[in-house]
């Protein structure tokens, strides 16, 4: 069963304060999970969750999901020092507790009050979480409950680029842009973590489209010079043959014509004695 609350929730700490007088009598009544995934711009997205187990629940007069519903409407269980507020929230029931889910998206991160904060820093990206754990409502706990939790905290934070510094206890980088935090709620936490934000690579990858989109135009220009250039040349080809059959039909024309105007031979000289005819009555 799961219920959208008609209010968002305020702040962190109350949960931790509704689930101390529980943890007066039980441990590990409280669990808190929270999934960071941070912006090249330092916004944040992601989800929260508090859960509150069913036995510790009675001791604040929660038996159903409608009761605990009620108490976060009634502000019961939202009272208490400052966090950033999320978006959208839900509460849910499991088999175990009462679950408490929020969701932010492209949210900033900025106030010192809150559970953590994310800030820029040039091209670099600062996660920082600090809890004094649960606080002086919390000493009649810690007597009862010795060396035992009251509960555990869980924040996994996913970076834009490779992260370059981890400080602090209770945090251990997961992967070359992950860590997370892990503490029990009574612990003191003050963690710093540095990331680049990604602009870097972004950049190294529109090089690399660029160079390969301009490779790929140079090709594309020389096949297109080859093709032409391949044409031409067979064109030239074909023309050569028709040109030498032009000009020796044009010598043969000129030889004719030569031909037809040159001169007739001449005749040989008529034998004079022979030809001329004799007078009649000459003397022998």
């Amino acid at each position: 069963m799961m219920l959208t609350l008609s209010r968002r929730p305020q702040r962190l700490a109350a949960f931790v304060g509704a689930g101390i007088v529980a943890s007066l009598a039980l441990t590990g009544c409280i669990k808190v999970d929270a999934n960071v995934a941070i912006a090249s711009d330092a916004t944040a997205s992601g989800t929260f969750a508090f859960e509150l187990q069913k036995d510790a629940a009675g001791f604040l007069g929660i038996s159903d999901l409608a009761s605990f519903q009620s108490q976060i409407d009634e502000g019961a269980l939202t009272e208490g020092d400052e966090l950033e507020t999320f978006q959208e929230c839900v509460t849910s029931e499991s088999e175990t507790g009462y679950v408490y889910t929020c969701s932010f998206a492209n949210m900033p991160f900025t106030e010192p009050s809150g559970l953590w904060t994310v800030t820029k820093e040039e091209s670099t990206i600062v996660f920082a979480m600090t809890s004094e754990g649960a606080g002086e409502e919390t000493q009649g706990a810690d007597n009862l409950l010795g060396d035992a939790s009251m509960g555990s905290i869980n924040v996994t934070v996913e970076f834009p680029g490779p992260i370059t510094a981890v400080e602090g206890e209770f945090v251990e980088q997961t992967s070359e842009s992950t860590a997370k935090v892990s503490a029990a709620m009574t612990e003191t936490i003050n963690v710093t973590i540095r990331s680049e934000d990604g602009s870097s690579g972004t950049n190294i990858a529109v090089i690399i489209v660029i160079a390969l989109a301009a490779g790929v135009a140079v090709l594309l220009i020389v096949a297109v010079v080859l093709l032409v250039m391949r044409r031409r040349a067979g064109t030239q080809e074909l023309a050569l043959p028709a040109a030498g059959e032009a000009q020796e039909a044009e010598s043969g024309t000129e030889i004719a014509a030569a031909e037809t105007d040159a001169a007739p031979p001449a005749l040989p000289p008529a034998d004079s004695d022979e030809d001329e005819p004799r007078q009649p009555g000459a003397g022998s």
